[in-house]
């Protein structure tokens, strides 16, 4: 889920030289995971410290075996679903829609948010790649909301303009639609949290590229935004 929103993101090779190796048996701790695909490990945050000017985040395996990975040279993403609050304009979404009657109808939205002074690629829409069970009239849809409102002619749908070059079915989103978000603030880590860990092996240490965090409880727009509702901010109540 959401790899279509995390694709552009840079992805930088670490080489942890103070941190305890973990060995490459601990790949097995994924048993879905494709040979052929780059090693994950699952674990735990057991605490966050600081070396320096280098926040450090230190995880461990089920096997108690621990890693200490500097945050200055990761990629983060943290997960946690989210309110309609934040599918406003200035918003970067990413979503698959599926096309009907010329119009593109999208039941979950992906909203990022970037770290701060991170630059976000111009949108994008494509057809989606195939995949058992999927409609062939799916699309990858992905940018910066540039309009917002209810449509004239359904009501129970939200239209969306978003900043994508070219022709496209118009965008809505039904009236029960989803709200996943993914932060990139590091400062919200915290202990306890349930990661993924994306890298390679090199010489029996394990290199992490990035970071996935599952936040337990819901994303809140008030938190970023403020309580005070914008006018017209299309709502599901």
């Amino acid at each position: 889920m959401l790899k279509y929103q995390v694709a552009y993101l840079a992805c930088f090779a670490l080489m942890l030289s103070n941190s305890i190796a973990w060995s490459q048996q601990n790949q097995a701790g994924n048993p879905n995971q494709n040979s052929h695909q780059p090693p994950q490990l699952d674990a735990t945050v057991t605490e966050i410290k600081t070396q320096g000017r280098t926040q450090i985040l230190v995880v461990a395996n089920e096997e108690g075996q621990t890693l200490e990975i500097p945050l200055s040279r990761v990629a983060v993403d943290i997960k946690a679903s989210g309110d309609t609050g934040f599918v406003r304009e200035g918003a970067y979404i990413g979503a698959v829609g599926t096309v009907s009657n010329e119009m593109m109808f999208i039941r979950a939205v992906n909203v990022l948010l970037p770290a701060k002074g991170q630059k976000l690629p111009r949108g994008k829409v494509g057809k989606a790649p195939r995949q058992a069970g999927a409609s062939v009239n799916s699309y990858q849809v992905a940018g910066t909301i540039q309009a917002i409102k209810p449509n004239p002619d359904y009501p129970d749908y939200t239209m969306l303009a978003i900043d994508a070059p070219g022709k496209y079915p118009t965008l809505n989103l039904e009236k029960t639609y989803r709200v996943n978000v993914v932060s990139m603030d590091k400062t919200m880590l915290a202990v306890g949290m349930k990661v993924v860990l994306d890298g390679r092996f090199n010489r029996g240490k394990f290199l992490t590229s990035k970071i996935t965090a599952n936040r337990a409880e819901p994303f809140k727009s008030e938190e970023f935004y403020g309580a005070a509702e914008e006018d017209g901010k299309p709502s599901k109540e």
